[in-house]
């Protein structure tokens, strides 16, 4: 019996290893293919692709005609967000947004749970007076037409009321400039905060890659362009 046991342990460890071979796998592979190349990188509009190194936000325009973001989320649900040109948004796992701030703030409770998409997840906006270019923030530039695709793609993740986002009740962000957003969708390995933005980006029409759950795959192909 405990060779029986220790066979199907060792079965299982394997598939697992195998399982986990062929997902880094395919997020390398398919994190280098990327789509909508042929475009021309010259519209009218500027956004912003930001990364920490981790997880990936797409800054808009606060104010512009084809689209207000204060009718749907608004600078005065943070602490004191002040002057404002540029409203950041990213999703992710709730939980894991609300109480990890910092990785050493991470419970095995939280991962597994934002991995198997058990939890509910919630939008971050952060507010900024002005963005540039540097190694975290990658200047994309659109047409109206591209943009009105980009927010009609994100729009649906807000839960709302009255057309409005829902701020979530319990805090508000890590600081001063930013606040959290009740969200739809379901958080997971195959679905993260990465993969969100990646595929918003393929909706409207501009460069993104086949498909992505890590932050470096989106970004570098932004900076293969910039190389060019």
């Amino acid at each position: 019996m405990p060779r029986k046991i220790f066979s199907f342990l060792l079965k299982g460890f394997a598939a697992l290893t195998a399982l986990i071979a062929l997902y880094f796998f395919c997020a390398w592979l398919l994190g280098r293919m990327e789509i909508n190349t042929a475009r021309k990188d010259d519209g009218t509009i500027t956004l912003y692709l930001l990364s920490n190194g981790v997880h990936t936000d797409i800054a808009m325009p606060l104010y512009h005609e084809v689209f207000d973001w204060t009718t749907v989320v608004h600078p005065s649900h943070a602490r004191q967000a002040g002057s404002v040109g540029y409203v950041g948004l990213g999703w992710g796992d709730r939980e894991f947004y609300l109480d990890t701030p910092t990785w050493k703030d991470l419970k095995v409770s939280t991962a597994l749970k934002a991995a198997t998409g058990l939890g509910r997840t919630a939008i971050h906006a952060t507010f900024y007076p002005l963005l540039e270019e540097n190694e975290n923030s990658i200047r994309i530039q659109v047409s109206p037409e591209e943009y009105r695709k980009l927010v009609h793609s994100i729009l649906p993740a807000f839960k709302r009321q009255n057309n409005h986002a829902v701020p979530v009740s319990s805090r508000y962000g890590y600081g001063d400039y930013d606040v959290f957003y009740e969200a739809n969708g379901r958080y997971s390995l195959l679905t993260t905060c990465n993969t969100w933005t990646n595929r918003h980006l393929k909706n409207s029409g501009v460069k993104a890659v086949v498909w992505t759950p890590f932050a470096g795959s989106l970004m570098n192909a932004y900076r293969n362009r910039q190389e060019l």
